[in-house]
């Protein structure tokens, strides 16, 4: 049986006796052990654990009890965690235990006292989600909270550009990192090499600490190709579970975090995931164009005052600055002014000298859609960003979305139609 029939299989077992929820609106959320079987079967390392279901009888509780003192190993500590695929906060409610084993008499008993404790404790807590099981995690060496040390892995269904690995700074630092924006990489699983995982991974401004010497480290914490490996199963996985994908099921999401570096590996802690037999039609996928959004060589403006520092107006003057843009190649569309700050102005779109790589619309409401719609259907941009303005003011929500079928028209032609980012929108 191939890796991809196995997932099937496991996916089948994991869904079989469950109530299935209605596929239109929810699927089935996988535990954290569950997670774990999809790390095993994609060859992504991950903490060694048992687990305990909450329905069993003594005699396998005790067997259980066993195996968690085996994975105490030497260093006679465990972990006992809470299951159950809709409870979030396990600590917060009571649900994860540290066992110091080393001087327990009948280690086995003491494990099972505890479960019943923890029990108590989840009564105590609040815990209001059903509780599927227990789980023994062997403790795994690591530096938590330090930067390098933790990783993010996540598989998204994204519906412009289907399945995407993303990799980033994971742990309790996950958060504060993505503040500065630059705490992520997103790989469109389609088509993905190893060596574009490799070469963005090592060169990445912030991500490269997980895998390349610097000042913190000698060596990197993660083997580069352990990082590059478990990116491309994530990919594989996406595309094989995903809405256009071979298999009946819909892998909706998946992510881990964190993956620990321990002892030169990379090793899974926690993670969760989304199931669903939900199928959908994936559009037009504009991979090529986003390098024109991030590195645009080209560039128009809208919504450029010639009077006052308006938002279109300090935009054109960050363009001015930037090193990749020659500025007899930037352009700002203005019905009267000739030239603005120094920059050719043109009345039109469709006036133009070329296909800009990227178009700033800085136009609230109405004017905004219009001005896309002239991009578009003029073919005069390879990307848009989108200052949003004046939707939630007027409540014209409407205007979205007819911005949105404006983008699937363009996606729908031959040249493909720019991709946009504006507000809380992703590329697409």
């Amino acid at each position: 049986m191939g890796e991809m029939a196995r997932v099937d299989a496991y996916m089948g077992k994991i869904v079989a006796g469950r109530t299935w929820p209605d596929d239109s609106e929810n699927g089935l959320r996988l535990n954290e052990y569950e997670v774990y079987g999809i790390c095993d079967l994609i060859g992504i390392g991950r903490c060694p654990a048992s687990f305990l279901d909450g329905n069993v009888d003594s005699a396998e509780v005790a067997q259980w009890a066993d195996s968690g003192v085996e994975l105490a190993g030497d260093e006679r500590r465990l972990l006992l965690k809470v299951v159950g695929r809709n409870i979030l906060h396990k600590t917060e409610i009571g649900g994860v235990r540290i066992l110091d084993l080393t001087d327990v008499s009948d280690p086995a008993g003491h494990i099972t006292e505890e479960v019943d404790r923890l029990k108590g404790s989840l009564v105590q807590g609040g815990a209001t989600q059903p509780v599927e099981g227990f789980l023994a995690c062997a403790f795994v060496p690591h530096q938590p909270n330090r930067p390098g040390q933790e990783v993010l892995l996540s598989l998204k269904q994204d519906p412009a550009f289907g399945p995407c690995v993303v990799v980033g700074i994971g742990g309790t630092l996950t958060e504060w990192y993505g503040q500065t924006g630059l705490s992520t990489l997103i790989f469109p699983a389609e088509g993905l090499g190893r060596q574009t995982v490799r070469t963005s991974l090592s060169t990445h401004p912030l991500l490269k600490i997980l895998c390349a010497p610097s000042r913190l480290y000698e060596q990197g914490p993660f083997p580069l190709d352990d990082l590059v490996d478990a990116v491309m199963g994530l990919a594989e996985l996406g595309r094989h579970c995903g809405p256009a994908g071979p298999s009946v099921w819909t892998l909706e999401e998946l992510e881990i975090n964190p993956a620990v570096a321990s002892d030169g590996r990379l090793v899974a802690l926690d993670g969760v995931g989304l199931v669903s037999r939900r199928k959908w039609v994936v559009g037009h996928r504009p991979v090529n164009r986003i390098d024109a959004l991030l590195r645009p060589r080209s560039a128009v403006v809208m919504g450029v005052s010639a009077k006052s520092a308006n938002p279109g107006r300090i935009i054109l003057g960050n363009l001015l600055k930037s090193e990749g843009i020659d500025p007899s190649r930037l352009y700002v569309v203005h019905h009267r002014e000739k030239e603005i700050d120094g920059v050719r102005c043109v009345p039109a779109v469709e006036d133009l000298p070329e296909k800009c790589d990227l178009a700033v619309v800085a136009i609230p409401a109405q004017g905004a859609l219009d001005a896309i719609t002239a991009l578009v259907e003029n073919d005069r941009t390879e990307s848009i960003i989108l200052i949003p303005g004046g939707f939630a003011e007027t409540g014209e929500t409407s205007l979205a979305v007819a911005i949105e079928d404006t983008l699937a028209r363009g996606h729908a032609r031959r040249q493909g139609g720019p991709v946009m980012v504006g507000g809380n929108r992703q590329p697409g």
